[in-house]
């Protein structure tokens, strides 16, 4: 796990010095340590599904029948969201996901919290839970 986090925290710094690092670079120094980390197991399909909500209320309601028809597609796999603190009463007891994950509040338009908050939220949160798939049901900046 140290060795992920000491990675990210490199290409954090790095992009923080230069904004113009590309998600390919990103993805060939970091592929490797994953699947060194086994992060990377061959499997037929998905079994950890991370669901990454860091909106607000209104658009959770809107996100529910998407929810709905992930469980009903995928009936035995875990479903886990994550959200902000303020939208947990509304998804702690959604019958189509297994747990809710809440991330502490971060201040998106400043680049270098937003980097060390993602580093600190896949170090402690979402590493140790080995997803197979994240999903990002939003356009935007997110």
């Amino acid at each position: 796990m140290d060795v992920l986090s000491d990675a990210v925290k490199e290409l954090s710094d790095q992009l923080a010095r230069d904004k113009r690092l590309g998600m390919r670079a990103i993805m060939e120094r970091m592929e490797p340590l994953f699947s060194a980390e086994g992060y990377r197991t061959p499997h037929k399909g998905p079994q950890r599904i991370l669901v990454m909500r860091l909106d607000e209320i209104g658009d959770h309601v809107l996100t529910s029948a998407f929810l709905r028809e992930l469980r009903r597609n995928l009936p035995k796999e875990q479903i886990d969201i994550l959200v902000k603190p303020s939208v947990y009463p509304l998804l702690e007891r959604c019958p189509y996901i297994n747990h809710v994950l809440v991330a502490e509040d971060v201040e998106v338009r400043l680049f270098a919290p937003q980097l060390r908050w993602m580093r600190e939220l896949c170090a402690n949160v979402l590493w140790q839970r080995h997803y197979d798939v994240c999903l990002l049901p939003r356009w935007d900046v997110d």
